[in-house]
């Protein structure tokens, strides 16, 4: 995935795994069922792939159209593992204009250097906390009036302590958790620039954001909520059992803490009304309350980057988060496709042109000799599509390759070459890395 002979690693990076970053990504792969030129992607997430659809329940349009756990992120799967999406385990720290495009740099790996961004990453960064729903950790959610109750529930299961992350925002609690910070340790962990005024709330408030939880959590966790014989039925936090015994987090100057505990809120509540871009090195265009600011494309305020789902502060659906991620993900490529090609991509069946079409339409660019034949999927898939041609071992796709080469490997015979090229574009199997035609 990371080529760093070719012009850049990938036409679309895409930030966050949750229901709009993989279904973005998927319609980056999948453009349309025949020939189509694909473009190449990555996807950032350092938690569970899925995001917050694979917590609880996830309803599309109501209860009668509703998965339980983690059922929508494992229908999206299929296609990650049929074209080969590679997720990267990496928290994205800074986003920001290159030569190329833009340069994607993570808190623990390389900068991956990409030619337009699909920001999907949801109203927070996620971590591990999937795995303790249900064994400890709360989120706030439901409405104003389930809060005592979901606070009853925090204050039983926290005896050995409570850990609160949030925002500001997180000062509309401070009256109920009065009770609870009088009966256990409660320690508030904030995440606010160092400009911001921490709210006054009951316990010891800090500055900083969730980093992992520690104890004894499980990948199903969550998973078993909701009823299947009667789906309209609320989805309420049921009695938590052990699990969470302490929590890590980070502070303002980046050192990393440790606090043990027996229970731990995550106020969802607040984030659903301010959010943090730390990473945000464009200054792309928001809301006032950092939610991001798009057009009918889900176009941000700089060019080449689109935005989907719950970072855009709309309404946060999961219907909504899956059309948002298509938009964006077929924006994206009309995008990459005009700075690389010149011109549109046919998207779908075809471009009204107020004329004739003629046998000789195509749907895929020309072959230029300064061209990068970027692989998409495992080697011996690409290979399998010639078996009736083997290839000569130098023009074997073991990383990206740019025509000119690839055309010498096979004698000089451009022609040969082109025509293997188009096969493995017909199969979505490889992408064509181009320098833009405009800056």
């Amino acid at each position: 995935m990371h080529h760093p002979e070719a012009p850049y690693d990938v036409d679309v990076a895409v930030i966050g795994g949750g229901p709009a970053g993989m279904s973005a990504a998927v319609r980056c792969r999948w453009v349309k069922s025949y020939r189509s030129l694909p473009c190449s992607v990555a996807v950032f997430e350092p938690g569970p792939i899925g995001g917050l659809a694979g917590w609880r329940t996830c309803s599309i349009t109501g209860p009668g159209y509703r998965y339980i756990g983690d059922g929508l992120v494992t229908r999206i799967m299929t296609d990650f593992e049929r074209y080969a999406i590679p997720v990267l385990p990496h928290r994205v720290t800074m986003i920001r204009k290159s030569n190329a495009g833009f340069s994607v740099q993570t808190a623990d790996g390389p900068a991956i250097r990409a030619l337009s961004v699909v920001v999907a990453t949801g109203m927070r960064p996620l971590s591990n906390e999937r795995h303790f729903l249900g064994r400890g950790l709360f989120v706030t959610y439901m409405g104003y009036e389930y809060f005592p109750k979901l606070f009853d529930r925090i204050r039983v299961a926290g005896r050995r302590g409570v850990v609160v992350f949030g925002n500001r925002k997180s000062a509309h609690l401070a009256e109920l958790a009065g009770p609870l910070a009088r009966a256990t340790d409660v320690l508030w962990v904030i995440d606010e620039p160092l400009a911001v005024e921490l709210p006054d709330l009951p316990g010891r408030v800090v500055r900083g954001r969730l980093k992992q939880v520690d104890g004894k959590g499980s990948t199903s966790a969550g998973f078993d909520a909701g009823d299947r014989n009667d789906p309209a039925a609320p989805d309420f936090e049921r009695d938590a059992a052990a699990g969470v015994e302490r929590v890590q987090w980070v502070d303002e100057h980046g050192e990393e803490h440790t606090h043990d505990c027996s229970a731990i809120l995550l106020d969802y509540n607040a984030w659903e009304n301010q959010t943090r871009r730390d990473w945000d090195k464009l200054g792309l265009d928001d809301d006032g309350h950092g939610f991001i600011t798009i057009d009918p494309w889900c176009s941000t305020s700089v060019e080449g980057v689109f935005a989907a789902g719950d970072v855009t502060g709309r309404y946060r659906s999961t219907a909504m988060a899956l059309g948002d991620g298509v938009n964006a993900g077929l924006s994206a490529v009309r995008y990459t496709y005009r700075r690389k090609f010149g011109s549109e991509p046919n998207l779908f069946a075809y471009r009204s042109a107020d004329r004739s079409l003629s046998a000789t339409e195509r749907d895929l660019p020309s072959v230029r000799d300064d061209d990068w034949v970027v692989p998409l999927v495992p080697m011996e898939r690409i290979h399998a599509v010639l078996r009736a041609r083997p290839l000569p071992r130098e023009a074997w796709l073991d990383g990206a390759i740019d025509v000119r080469r690839f055309v010498e490997a096979l004698s000089g015979d451009r022609s040969a070459a082109v025509e293997v090229i188009e096969a493995w574009m017909d199969g979505k199997m490889i992408a064509i890395h181009r320098m833009p035609e405009f800056e």
